[in-house]
C-alpha cells in the first residue's frame, strides 16, 4: 500500500517554524509535539526568516491565500526578532 504524502496547512508550517524559532524546546521535542521530521521543521523554519522582509514590507499588498497567516506570524515573529536583538543584518531597510 503506497504511503499517503502529508500536506499541512500554512498556518501548521508557521506555527511550527515560530515555535522553532522561539528555541523553548528542542527541533527533537518539536517534531515529536507535531509530528514532523526534523529536517521539515529546520526547512520552514529558514523559510520563514528567508520571508520574513515580505511580512514586514511596507505598501506591499498581501495575497488572498497567505494574507491570514502573514498578518498572524507578523505578530508572532516580529517580538521574536526584537528580543534576539532586532534586525541587523536582515538588509531592506531592516537596520537599527
Amino acid at each position: 500500500m503506497p504511503q499517503h504524502r502529508t500536506r499541512h496547512s500554512a498556518e501548521f508550517k508557521a506555527k511550527v517554524a515560530v515555535a522553532a524559532l522561539s528555541e523553548s524546546k528542542t527541533l527533537a521535542e518539536l517534531a515529536t509535539d507535531y509530528k514532523v521530521h526534523p529536517t521539515q521543521i529546520t526547512r520552514w523554519k529558514q523559510e520563514l526568516v528567508d520571508n520574513a522582509s515580505d511580512l514586514f514590507g511596507k505598501g506591499k499588498k498581501l495575497s488572498n491565500t497567505r494574507g491570514a497567516v502573514n498578518e498572524w506570524a507578523v505578530c508572532l515573529f516580529a517580538p521574536l526578532l526584537l528580543k534576539r536583538g532586532g534586525f541587523e543584518g536582515w538588509g531592506n531597510g531592516f537596520e537599527k
